[in-house]
């Protein structure tokens, strides 16, 4: 690698969810900072048709530059079998050659969990051409227990996986997103690769008060707004979540509005549009689907008293814990995961087995009742302020660069 002028790729093979957020800001570091070099952005043509507003502000920069994938590399997100581990490593195995290609000094996979056999196989093609890389790990879970033969054979699977992509000598880093499994990776390597990686948010200032927010959207003083955000699908609790109202008293429900913001999941937009056309007929319900600009998002949570994270046996964190953390509010969400562990370790809420909508709707009435001390204890402000703090755009573009590009 060339000190004097380094080359990075930014790999992404796909498009929804946390994937435009990370890229914005690595970009957003890169210009503010004026990091010597160039910067090439290697993505899906989705993620360009999709994100083209949310790019335009880096087009400027001379040393940013935009490269399209092939169709050859496209692969399905999310949490996926051994077929789709096979098809999305392949897919990875053409990504990464289209990125050596471009003779970078530097590879940042911003999904590794999906890219692990093809840095490994690809290592000696790395290493002709003096390439390093690098990857984001969303989903570790080797250090949760695991039962059933189906899951520990899973279990062996992956980690005989990572153990043979933690061995490629052109791999640096794997930043990690969950702190509680950097030691278990790092014990399967003699070279600890594995590092912390601060799970940044780049929260954009609102332009609408919370007084006028509420005002704007009639929502009265004795009703609680509860905000459910973000990609909206089964795996996000869609679906709990509003089976949970049903279970409310007609007293509950005339206190609670609930708003729903977000992209529905590919091949569930119908079933969730019904299911809360059929919720609003006994509560109030604020939907607004499809993209949420950044200062909108910040409108949301400000605006909003509790913020749902409902994700079913999501073994990793989610920004909305900081996106409530940052507004000051608290969260009702899973206690399974990396999600469960900040909320307790954190004080940012209450906890609940959110597979249950029965569990869901006894936490919900216990707010809406008004049984405040036990949520009052489980939401600390000021350790949900710290939280937030530590989880940034700068540290996690620091993180990330420190090793790719070799600067603080």
């Amino acid at each position: 690698m060339s000190a004097s002028s380094p080359h990075i790729v930014l790999l992404d093979l796909y498009h929804r969810g946390h994937h435009l957020s990370y890229i914005q800001m690595l970009c957003r570091y890169w210009a503010d900072t004026a990091l010597a070099g160039k910067l090439t952005v290697l993505v899906s043509e989705p993620f360009l048709e999709n994100h083209a507003k949310a790019i335009d502000e880096f087009r400027h920069v001379d040393s940013i530059q935009w490269k399209t994938l092939s169709a050859s590399a496209s692969a399905s997100g999310g949490n996926i079998g051994l077929k789709g581990m096979i098809q999305a490593n392949s897919a990875h195995k053409v990504a990464l050659q289209e990125a050596v290609s471009l003779n970078p000094s530097h590879i940042v996979c911003l999904f590794w969990d999906h890219a692990q056999l093809a840095i490994a196989s690809l290592n000696g093609v790395l290493r002709a051409n003096n390439i390093e890389v690098s990857g984001i790990f969303f989903r570790p879970d080797l250090h949760h227990a695991a039962s059933g033969f189906s899951s520990i054979a899973r279990r062996w699977r992956k980690m005989a996986m990572l153990k043979r992509a933690l061995r490629a000598g052109q791999l640096q880093k794997v930043f990690c997103l969950n702190p509680l499994a950097v030691d278990s990776i790092n014990a399967l390597n003699k070279a600890e690769k594995a590092v912390f990686l601060p799970d940044g948010i780049d929260i954009q200032p609102s332009s609408v008060s919370r007084s006028d927010f509420r005002k704007d959207h009639q929502l009265e003083d004795h009703q609680l707004a509860m905000l459910l955000f973000g990609s909206l699908s089964a795996r996000k609790g869609v679906f709990k979540v509003l089976g949970a109202l049903d279970q409310l008293t007609e007293t509950q429900r005339l206190k609670l509005v609930l708003i729903i913001a977000g992209k529905p999941g590919t091949g569930e937009k119908e079933a969730i549009d019904q299911a809360i056309s059929a919720s609003k007929q006994s509560i109030r319900i604020i939907y607004e689907p499809g993209y949420v600009p950044d200062a909108h998002m910040t409108t949301l949570f400000e605006g909003s008293d509790v913020a749902l994270v409902a994700y079913q046996k999501h073994t990793g964190s989610s920004g909305i814990l900081l996106r409530a953390a940052a507004a000051g509010i608290p969260v009702i969400g899973s206690d399974f995961g990396l999600v469960g562990h900040n909320i307790r370790s954190n004080k940012l809420g209450m906890d609940v087995d959110t597979t249950s909508e029965h569990a869901l709707a006894d936490a919900f009435s216990k707010v809406l009742d008004g049984e405040m001390p036990a949520f009052d204890l489980a939401f600390d402000a000021l350790r949900a302020a710290d939280f937030a703090a530590l989880n940034t755009p700068l540290t996690f573009a620091q993180t990330i660069f420190s090793t790719a590009h070799g600067s603080d």
